[in-house]
């Protein structure tokens, strides 16, 4: 999670399958409003963004991924929670291995907090059904 008045490091996978991309269901308690992000999570001190997503692929799903190359960094200003947030994300290509494929994943992070992961048609994001942030993701549909 993010703190004010700081900027976060973070990576995300971002792999699409059958026109498909993964994402994490994310909800804002203040906007009331649901929203969709790659799956991911913040880099630790003295760890490289490729090691980063890894572990926290592995940590929250409980497999590993194959990173196929980095897609770019967005410089990302956001409130979520009515909370003013900044993050630098590393966001690379991957991909799901066969055998660890599913429609639906379970997610369990540090705090053992539960979300979920699914398969979303990127055309609900193209067309505004579904909110993907942040938005300059869009761009890498």
């Amino acid at each position: 999670m993010f703190k004010e008045n700081s900027i976060r490091k973070v990576a995300l996978g971002f792999t699409l399958r059958n026109n498909k991309l993964l994402v994490e269901k994310g909800f804002d308690k203040v906007k009331k409003m649901p929203f969709y992000r790659c799956i991911g999570g913040g880099i630790e001190k003295n760890e490289l963004p490729i090691e980063a997503l890894k572990r926290e692929f592995y940590e929250e799903l409980n497999f590993n991924i194959i990173v196929n190359k980095e897609l770019g960094i967005i410089d990302n200003t956001f409130v979520y929670n009515g909370k003013q947030g900044h993050e630098i994300i590393h966001l690379f290509d991957i991909t799901i291995p066969d055998n660890n494929y599913s429609k639906k994943y379970t997610i369990v992070d540090n705090n053992n907090d539960t979300s979920y992961g699914e398969w979303i048609d990127i055309s609900e994001f193209k067309e505004g059904k579904k909110i993907l942030f942040p938005k300059d993701m869009l761009n890498y549909l």
